[in-house]
């Protein structure tokens, strides 16, 4: 929470300020003893302060005024995982007690950023963005509300890298089946999913694959795979 400054602008009278007490919280209690306080409130709310002075003469003077503690927002956001080359979809959940947030400013972690401003009384539902390189990427959201006061938030997100998909095949004859066996990798998790297409109308959904050819030629053959 910030400070609030407290700062007395009382003049002299007939005799010279000695006496300042500032009773900070409304409950009759001296808090600060000088011209000018600087108090944190735990909570955010109204509270009454008060300053009673005293000069040399012994004359008294008080004054009471309010003071407004707004409260500080909560910067929360989540995002979906991703492929690369797939947009990031960032959701802000950021939330405030009292009043709204009007100002998103997101830092992507690689010089670029987006930034939104409250429209038409509608938050700000995030924003998508597309990494230029897979991996661990450091996000941060920083928000504002309608009071001025801030938070921040830093996420390290992750963007999976795309599977390489590679296989060799055997040299086989007629009436011999032709071997597949796959040599595909990744970089985040495992590939787990994979789709041979012998060229000839039949397919095979296994990493390794037997597939015998009804006819002599060259068969054009697409493998697909996915990771986890």
């Amino acid at each position: 929470n910030d400070a609030v400054n407290l700062l007395s602008t009382s003049g002299n009278g007939s005799g010279q300020i000695t006496s300042y007490e500032w009773d900070v919280q409304g409950n009759g209690t001296t808090d600060y003893t000088t011209p000018s306080a600087s108090h944190v409130y735990g909570t955010f709310g109204q509270y009454s302060a008060e300053l009673k002075l005293v000069d040399n003469l012994g004359c008294t003077d008080s004054l009471t005024k309010v003071v407004t503690v707004h409260p500080n927002p909560d910067a929360e956001f989540f995002v979906p995982p991703v492929c690369f080359k797939d947009g990031s979809q960032f959701i802000d959940s950021s939330d405030v007690a009292l009043g709204n947030i009007h100002h998103w400013i997101w830092d992507f972690g690689d010089g670029n950023g987006h930034e939104d401003s409250l429209s038409g009384g509608a938050p700000s539902p995030g924003t998508l963005y597309q990494f230029s390189t897979p991996g661990s990427q450091n996000v941060s959201l920083y928000v504002e509300t309608d009071s001025g006061c801030t938070d921040s938030k830093l996420r390290t997100i992750g963007v999976y890298y795309l599977p390489v998909a590679n296989f060799t095949a055997d040299t086989a004859c007629d009436n011999v089946a032709t071997q597949f066996s796959n040599t595909s990798f990744t970089q985040s998790g495992v590939v787990n999913q994979f789709v041979y297409l012998f060229g000839d109308g039949d397919s095979a959904f296994s990493g390794n694959a037997q597939h015998d050819y009804s006819s002599s030629g060259m068969f054009n053959v697409t493998f697909m795979v996915e990771s986890n």
